[in-house]
């Protein structure tokens, strides 16, 4: 079984998703879409899902069980880049929706 990075800095538009510190375990970060928009057209709703990596991922101790889950997750007004550069951070992607001013996060948990 291919092991699920634990570590690692993602960005969806103004989001930072952020687990590169000690403990750190969001495995992967999908943007379910846009829920809603003002009248103007601008998201105002969006839903991502949050898979946490399995507990002591990338270690020989490495197992199915997820028994913790520690990320950040910030808000990056448009134009600014995080603290380090960004020399961390993926381009957003395709399936990005439009930078909004405020943005909802729904996380539940996922199916391992």
């Amino acid at each position: 079984m291919a092991s699920v990075q634990a570590q690692q800095t993602l960005r969806f538009g103004p989001l930072l998703f952020d687990s590169d510190f000690d403990s750190g375990n969001m495995g992967r970060v999908t943007n379910l879409g846009v829920l809603s928009r003002t009248a103007a057209g601008n998201v105002k709703e969006q839903a991502f899902s949050i898979k946490v990596a399995p507990d002591c991922a990338g270690t020989a101790a490495e197992n199915g069980n997820r028994s913790w889950f520690h990320f950040a997750i910030s808000f990056l007004p448009h134009g600014k880049d995080p603290e380090d550069g960004g020399s961390k951070s993926r381009p957003s992607t395709s399936e990005e929706a439009p930078a909004a001013a405020s943005t909802a996060i729904a996380a539940g948990p996922a199916a391992a």
